[in-house]
């Protein structure tokens, strides 16, 4: 663990940038170069199937373009970023409402080590400091300040996820959002960041071309042909018929068996396979797609 003061070296520059600093970092871990391309994931504490499907989506596919990914280390959507970046070899910053010799929430013991070990783990405030309620804005605008720009996932009308996002406004960073179903609570907050003129994202390619610094990076696009690829040469014929027609529109059980011809019994052992596999994830009323 280190203590930065502004007129380290190593404080990060892109915090320096912003019109008010923190004027003490504690770090565990390491800030490095390759940092300062970095996207914040920030949403609900309390996401649904659909809001942990595309963040997991979002998070590994900007750490194979070399994009750190920066959250609160918070329940829900934040965990889930973190978690994602680091399963698949990328490198994550989670910033912390409270001292670092408190680990917030405390089921998150695993997820705050390897944060430390694949990136850093980072505080504004003493150590000692609890994780008191007003602490988390002041900590939402490190979120911000380190990043190039703010993707919320699921939100309601009264999220601190709303807080990271009117901070980046105010940092001149870019705000981005996940549509949701206009009937849930957990859209309100997003589908209302984008009615005020968020960038809608719906893949990772529209976090890329909002963001200059990102362009030259590897193309999502090449990098989901890949992965596509490569799970498709560990599958039964069967299991790649029903793979090739999913896709990140979710289909209807139904319409799967339209177009592949394979009988209902059958499917239903192909796509519990593919799922329990983690190559595809089911969404309410029987509609499916690729993970």
């Amino acid at each position: 663990m280190k203590l930065l003061t502004l007129d380290a070296p190593e404080f990060p520059p892109s915090l320096l940038q912003t019109y008010n600093p923190p004027p003490l970092l504690y770090i565990k871990g390491e800030i490095l170069e390759q940092d300062m391309l970095s996207i914040a994931i920030v949403g609900s504490r309390v996401p649904d199937r659909y809001g942990r499907t595309i963040t997991e989506t979002l998070s590994a596919e900007l750490v194979s373009m070399g994009v750190t990914i920066v959250s609160g280390l918070a329940r829900g959507i934040d965990s889930i970023a973190q978690s994602e970046a680091i399963k698949h070899g990328g490198r994550t910053i989670g910033v912390l409402g409270c001292g670092l010799d408190h680990i917030y929430p405390p089921e998150n013991k695993d997820l705050y080590k390897s944060v430390s070990q694949n990136g850093a783990v980072i505080s504004e405030f003493n150590l000692g400091t609890p994780p008191v309620a007003q602490n988390f804005p002041r900590r939402n605008r490190i979120i911000s300040g380190l990043s190039l720009g703010v993707v919320v996932v699921q939100a309601s009308e009264k999220s601190g996820s709303l807080i990271s996002a009117s901070f980046a406004l105010d940092q001149n960073k870019e705000v981005l959002a996940v549509p949701g179903d206009v009937t849930k609570k957990l859209s309100r907050g997003t589908n209302w960041l984008i009615k005020k003129g968020a960038k809608l994202v719906e893949t990772v390619d529209d976090i890329v071309s909002e963001i200059d610094s990102l362009r030259n990076l590897h193309s999502p696009g090449l990098f989901e042909e890949d992965r596509l690829e490569k799970i498709a040469t560990s599958l039964t014929q069967n299991q790649k018929e029903v793979f090739s027609v999913l896709n990140k529109q979710p289909l209807h059980i139904d319409e799967i068996i339209r177009l592949t011809g394979i009988e209902s019994s059958n499917l239903l052992s192909i796509l519990l396979s593919l799922e329990l596999n983690d190559y595809i994830a089911q969404l309410p009323g029987k509609h499916f797609q690729v993970k």
